[in-house]
C-alpha cells in the first residue's frame, strides 16, 4: 500500500526468487499491508497495482507465483486489504500471470461470506488455497463453514494444487 516500501518490498521479491531457484517452490505469500490514514481506497489501490506490476516483472519467465493474501477486519484490524472483489480488481489490473490470489476461506467467511460462488468467480486468479473454520481459525469441520461443500466446489471446479491448512487449537 505505501509506495515508499515499494524499493524494500521489490528487494524482497527478488530474494524470494533466488530462494525459488534453490528450492523450486511454486508461490510465495505477501500481503498489502495496513492502509495509509487520510488516503483514499483508489490511491491506495493504485499504490498496491504499481508495486505488483514491479513485483511481475521481476518474477517474469520464472515458476514463482506470488499470491496476495486479503486478511479480515476483525483479526487484524487496519489491515488494507480485504476483500476478494477489491484484490481480484488490483491482480487483474497488474496483469501478471505470477501475481495471483491467495484464497483463504476463513478470511474471506469472516469478511464477505458467499465462500463457493466468490471462489468460483475469481478462480482464475486463484494461485492458492488455505483454509481455517470460523470462528477461530479452526480445523475445517469444527465451525459454521460447510466445508464438505467448499471442498466439493473446489474439487469440481479442477483445482489440483496445495490447500493450506492454517489454523490453531
Amino acid at each position: 500500500v505505501d509506495p515508499a516500501q515499494h524499493p524494500a518490498f521489490v528487494d524482497e521479491i527478488k530474494r524470494a526468487l533466488e530462494y525459488h531457484r534453490l528450492i523450486r517452490n511454486k508461490s510465495a505469500t505477501t500481503l498489502t499491508g495496513s492502509a495509509l490514514p487520510g488516503a483514499s481506497r483508489s490511491t491506495q489501490r493504485n499504490s498496491c497495482v504499481a508495486g505488483f506490476k514491479k513485483a511481475g516483472e521481476v518474477l517474469a519467465g520464472s515458476e514463482l507465483g506470488l499470491v496476495v493474501e486479503p486478511l479480515n477486519h476483525i483479526d487484524h484490524p487496519g489491515f488494507f486489504m480485504t476483500r476478494a472483489d477489491e484484490l481480484a480488481e488490483v491482480i487483474d489490473r497488474v496483469g501478471s500471470p505470477n501475481v495471483r490470489m491467495l484464497y483463504d476461506f476463513y478470511h474471506l467467511q469472516v469478511t464477505q461470506g458467499n465462500l463457493i460462488r466468490d471462489f468460483l468467480q475469481y478462480y482464475d486468479l486463484i494461485g492458492y488455497i488455505q483454509t481455517g473454520d470460523v470462528p477461530g481459525r479452526k480445523e475445517p469441520g469444527t465451525g459454521e463453514t460447510n466445508y464438505r461443500n467448499v471442498f466439493k466446489a473446489v474439487h469440481d471446479k479442477g483445482y489440483r494444487g496445495i490447500v493450506g491448512m492454517e489454523h490453531g487449537l
